[in-house]
C-alpha cells in the first residue's frame, strides 16, 4: 500500500510500481480526514499533467476502494507487510496511517518504507540508501575444493557462465537496438502528440459548434416552456369552466337531492295520514265493539236485576227459613223444658213413692233388705244407693240434652246470621256493580262521542293534505322532468369539455414527448462533449507518463551499460580464474583415478587371494559385483559400483 505526499501523486506511481507495490494506491488525507481531500483543503491542489477533475475521481476511487474494502471488515486479521510512503510529511502521515489501519485490520503492520525523490524535477525516483544489486552467484571454487563430486557441476557453470556472457553481450547489442526504437517511439510519440493536438483543437472547434447548437436548442426550450406555459394557462382556464360546470352541477344535484327529501317528506306525510286514517278505522271498529260491549254491559246490568229479584226472593225464603229455624228453636227448648220438668217430677214422684210407700212395701222392702243384709252381710242399703244413682244419671243425660239443645239453636242462629250478612254483601255488590255500569256507560259514550268527532276532523284534515301532497307530488314532478333535462344539458356538457381536455393533453404529451427527446439529444451531445475532453486529457496524460517513463528508461538504461561492461570484464577476469581452477582440478582428477586404479588392483588381487570374484563372477559369500566406469559431457568422471 503506498501512502503518497500531496502533489506527487502521478511521479509515484511508476516508483511504487517498481519497487514491487500493489496496484491499490491511496492519498493518505483520503483516508486519515475525508475533509481534506482534493479541492477541500489549503494544500490540495491540482497536478500539473491532470486536470482538478480527473485528480479528484482519481483520489475519489482510491479513498472508496480502500476505505469501503477496510470498513466491510474484508481486511480483518491481513498484515501489512510494506507501508511505503514518500517525503517528510508522507512518512509523518503514515505513522497516523498505521494506527489507523492497525485499528481497522486489527492486525499489526510491519514497517514503513520511505522512498525519497533524487531530483527535484521527478525524473529519477530511487529509495533512500537503494544500490545496484549485483548479482552474486553461488562460489562453486569452495564446493568443487570440499567435494570432489561437485567437479563435473563446477565446469557446467562455467560453460553456462560463458552462455551468459554471450547471452550479456547479445543483450547489450539488443539494448542498442531497444534504444534505437525506443528514439524511434519517441518520435513516433511525437507525432502521435502533435495528431493529438491537431485532434483536440478539432474536438475544441467541434464543441464550440456543439455549445453553439446547445444554445440554439436553449433557445427552441425557452420557447417551448413558454408555449408550455400558455398551454398551462388555457388549461388552467378550461379546468376553471370545468370546475364551474362542476359546481353548478353540484347546486343541480344538491338542489334535486332537496326535491327528493321534501318528496320524502310529502311520501312520510302520505304514510302517517295512512296510518291515522287505519288508526281511525280501527277507532270506528273499536267504537261498534265497544257499543257492543256497552250492549253486553246492559244485558249483563238485566241479568244482575233479574238476578238481583232471585236475591231478594231467595233473602226472603231464607229469612222465613231463619224464622222457622227461631220458632222451631223456641218450641224445641219449650218442648225440652217441659220434657225436663215432667221427668223431674217423675223422678220426684218416684222417689216419693220409693221413700214413703206403704208400710206394708217399706216393712216387706225392710225384711228383704234384712234378709239380703243378712244373708248378704249388709247389702240393701247398697240397692238404694244404686237407684239413687240411677236417678242421679238420669237427670244429667236430661241436663246434656238440654245443653245440646241450646247449642244446636245458637247454631241454627249464627247461620241464620251469616246468611244475612251475606245477602246484604251480595245485594250492596249489586248495587255497586250497577252504579259502575252506569257510570261507565255513561263515560263509554262520552269517548265514543269524542272519538267520532276527531276521528271525522281528522278524516277531513287527511283528505285535505292528500289532496295537497297530490298537487305538490305533481309539481315536483314536472321540477324533476326539467332538472333531468338541465342534468342531461351539462352531462352533454362536460363529454364536450372532456374531448376537448383529451385532445389538449394529448398535444401536451406530444409537446412534451418532443421536449423530452431534444433534451436527451442535448445531453448526448454534452455527454459526448465531456467524454471527449475526459479522452484528451487521458490521451495527454497517458503521452506525458510514457514519454517520463521513456525517459527514465533511457537514463536507466545508460546507467545500466556501463555497469554492464564492469560486470563483463569481472566476470572475465572470473571465467580465467575458473578456467586455471578447472585445469588443476583435471590434473588432481587424473591423480584420484590412478589412485583409485591401483585400490582397485589391490582389491581383486586380495580378493583372489582369498577366493572370492567380485566384479562378473560369484564368489564364497554369494555376491555378484561390477564396475562400470565413464565421462560425462561436461568432462567429469563419475564411477558406479553396484551389487557389493
Amino acid at each position: 500500500i503506498q501512502i503518497v505526499d500531496m502533489g506527487s501523486y502521478e511521479e509515484s506511481i511508476p516508483l511504487f510500481r517498481r519497487h514491487g507495490f500493489s496496484a491499490l494506491a491511496m492519498m493518505i488525507r483520503d483516508i486519515t480526514d475525508p475533509s481534506m481531500s482534493p479541492g477541500g483543503g489549503s494544500n490540495a491542489h491540482s497536478s500539473s499533467n491532470g486536470g482538478e477533475k480527473r485528480r479528484r475521481e482519481l483520489m475519489r476511487g482510491k479513498r472508496n476502494s480502500l476505505t469501503e474494502y477496510l470498513e466491510r471488515g474484508e481486511g480483518v486479521g491481513e498484515r501489512i507487510e510494506v507501508l511505503g510512503v514518500i517525503g517528510e510529511r508522507g512518512f509523518a502521515e503514515g505513522e497516523r496511517v498505521l494506527g489507523y489501519m492497525e485499528r481497522l485490520m486489527q492486525s499489526k503492520t510491519a514497517r514503513l518504507v520511505r522512498m525519497d525523490r533524487e531530483e527535484e524535477d521527478g525524473e529519477g525516483l530511487r529509495e533512500e540508501g537503494e544500490e545496484d544489486a549485483p548479482f552474486s552467484p553461488q562460489s562453486l571454487t569452495d564446493v568443487a575444493i570440499s567435494d570432489a563430486s561437485l567437479l563435473s557441476s563446477a565446469l557446467a557453470e562455467v560453460a553456462s557462465l560463458k552462455e551468459e556472457l554471450d547471452a550479456v553481450t547479445s543483450q547489450k547489442v539488443d539494448f542498442l537496438a531497444e534504444l534505437q526504437g525506443n528514439r524511434k517511439e519517441v518520435e513516433g510519440l511525437r507525432e502521435r502528440q502533435a495528431s493529438w493536438e491537431r485532434d483536440v483543437l478539432k474536438l475544441e472547434d467541434d464543441a464550440k459548434e456543439k455549445r453553439e447548437e446547445c444554445a440554439m436548442m436553449e433557445g427552441k426550450m425557452r420557447e417551448m416552456e413558454e408555449r408550455e406555459e400558455e398551454i398551462k394557462a388555457e388549461l388552467r382556464g378550461v379546468r376553471d369552466w370545468g370546475e364551474g360546470l362542476d359546481a353548478e352541477l353540484k347546486a343541480v344535484k344538491a338542489e334535486n337531492e332537496e326535491m327528493g327529501y321534501e318528496l320524502k317528506l310529502a311520501n312520510s306525510e302520505r304514510d302517517v295520514a295512512q296510518s291515522e286514517l287505519s288508526k281511525i278505522t280501527s277507532l270506528v271498529e273499536k267504537k261498534a265493539s265497544s257499543q257492543a260491549v256497552i250492549e253486553g254491559l246492559k244485558s249483563k246490568v238485566k241479568e244482575m236485576e233479574e238476578e238481583k229479584g232471585g236475591w231478594e226472593v231467595e233473602r226472603a225464603r231464607l229469612m222465613s227459613i231463619g224464622e222457622a229455624h227461631r220458632t222451631q228453636k223456641e218450641e224445641c227448648l219449650r218442648m225440652l223444658r217441659e220434657r225436663s220438668k215432667g221427668r223431674v217430677t217423675e223422678l220426684a214422684l218416684e222417689a216419693s213413692t220409693a221413700q214413703g210407700g206403704s208400710m206394708q212395701m217399706i216393712e216387706e222392702r225392710r225384711r228383704n233388705e234384712i234378709r239380703g243384709y243378712t244373708a248378704t252381710g249388709g247389702m240393701g242399703r247398697e240397692g238404694a244407693s244404686a237407684a239413687i244413682t240411677d236417678l242421679e244419671i238420669t237427670v244429667e243425660t236430661e241436663r246434656g240434652l238440654r245443653i245440646k239443645a241450646e247449642e244446636i239453636a245458637a247454631l241454627v242462629a249464627s247461620r241464620a246470621r251469616t246468611s244475612e250478612l251475606e245477602m246484604e254483601n251480595r245485594v250492596k255488590e249489586a248495587e255497586r256493580r250497577e252504579s259502575a255500569e252506569k257510570a261507565l256507560r255513561g263515560k263509554a259514550e262520552e269517548v265514543a262521542s269524542i272519538v267520532a268527532r276527531r276521528a271525522e276532523e281528522r278524516v277531513e284534515e287527511l283528505a285535505k293534505d292528500v289532496e295537497e301532497a297530490r298537487r305538490e307530488l305533481h309539481g315536483y314532478r314536472r321540477g324533476e322532468e326539467g332538472m333531468v333535462g338541465e342534468i342531461r344539458r351539462l352531462r352533454n356538457a362536460i363529454k364536450e369539455k372532456d374531448c376537448a381536455l383529451g385532445v389538449l393533453g394529448g398535444e401536451i404529451g406530444e409537446m412534451k414527448v418532443e421536449r423530452d427527446r431534444e433534451v436527451e439529444e442535448l445531453w448526448g451531445v454534452v455527454g459526448k462533449l465531456d467524454k471527449a475532453e475526459g479522452e484528451k486529457d487521458a490521451v495527454l496524460t497517458r503521452v506525458r507518463e510514457e514519454r517520463d517513463e521513456a525517459r527514465r528508461e533511457l537514463k536507466r538504461f545508460m546507467s545500466g551499460t556501463a555497469g554492464a561492461r564492469l560486470e563483463l570484464d569481472t566476470w572475465r577476469e572470473k571465467a580465467l580464474q575458473y578456467k586455471k581452477d578447472a585445469e588443476g582440478m583435471k590434473k588432481e582428477a587424473k591423480r584420484y583415478r590412478k589412485e583409485l586404479g591401483e585400490i582397485d588392483k589391490q582389491l581383486l588381487e586380495a580378493a583372489r587371494e582369498e577366493g572370492i570374484e567380485l566384479f562378473g563372477g560369484k564368489g564364497e559369500m554369494g555376491g555378484e559385483g561390477k564396475v562400470e566406469t565413464g565421462e560425462k559431457v561436461g568432462g567429469g568422471e563419475e564411477r558406479e559400483n553396484r551389487g557389493y
